[in-house]
């Protein structure tokens, strides 16, 4: 009674696409502050709490019915602040989460996160 529907998908290899000027968007971009609850065991985020926070922030681009590749670039951890921001960058739709200590400025944020929206082999 349970049926999946195959689509191929080509694994990318390389560099993968970034949102274009981040520090751009992170000036404007809306903050929020990594909770209690969001910490695991090692005293970090989890990573399925940033394809939670991904999924919450740009759902038009992070949803079971649009599959992608996430990348883990940098850890988490309590007192920090993210931001979700996301864009098209060579045609390809990325979001991202930014990470930053609380108060400081947007450009000390690193990216912590990156989901790329793959796209069906033809």
């Amino acid at each position: 009674e349970w049926t999946t529907e195959e689509m191929p998908f080509s694994m990318p290899t390389g560099r993968l696409p970034t949102v274009s000027h981040p520090t751009d968007v992170l000036a404007g971009a809306t903050w929020d502050r990594v909770r209690p609850s969001d910490i695991d065991r090692n005293a970090h985020v989890n990573n399925a709490r940033y394809v939670q926070w991904l999924s919450d922030w740009a759902p038009e681009l992070v949803s079971v019915e649009r599959p992608g590749m996430f990348t883990f670039t940098a850890e988490t951890r309590a007192g920090q602040e993210f931001a979700v921001i996301s864009g098209e960058a060579r045609n390809e739709a990325v979001a991202e989460v930014w990470v930053r200590d609380r108060g400081t400025a947007p450009d000390t944020a690193v990216c912590a996160c990156r989901f790329n929206r793959l796209v069906p082999d033809a």
